[in-house]
């Protein structure tokens, strides 16, 4: 019978040649395992620093808006640059030149994440 031939005992001292087979293979297991995990990591780190710089992006623009607004509601006509701080440290800049008027949103400032949005109006504006 086929069976009872494969369960035979190999003779003492006698390996065969299926040595080392269950240790190549918990190896390549955990070399996988390890590829899988580092590529975890790595998109998920990624993800999370594009995520942040978007974040700031966004910011960067919300304060420009509000400085726009800032603008609109209270006219600053005297030339020159104003700066206004918000209680987290980001700021607005409102640059008052004749006939151009330059909004300018800065989230993060001094740090890897800093990040600036502007836009000018007027007449005389580049």
């Amino acid at each position: 019978c086929f069976f009872e031939e494969s369960m035979r005992r190999l003779p003492e001292g006698e390996i065969g040649n299926r040595s080392g087979i269950v240790l190549v293979g918990l190896i390549a297991a955990i070399m996988i395992c390890a590829i899988l995990g580092i590529a975890i990591i790595t998109l998920s780190t990624s993800s999370a620093y594009i995520n942040t710089t978007f974040n700031s992006f966004n910011q960067a623009r919300y304060l420009a808006d509000s400085a726009r607004r800032y603008q609109l509601s209270f006219p600053l006509t005297t030339t020159g640059t104003y700066t206004f701080t918000t209680a987290d440290g980001d700021r607005f800049e409102i640059d008052v030149a004749a006939g151009c008027t330059t909004y300018r949103g800065i989230a993060n400032p001094g740090t890897s994440f800093e990040a600036l949005r502007q836009w000018s109006e007027g007449a005389s504006c580049p």
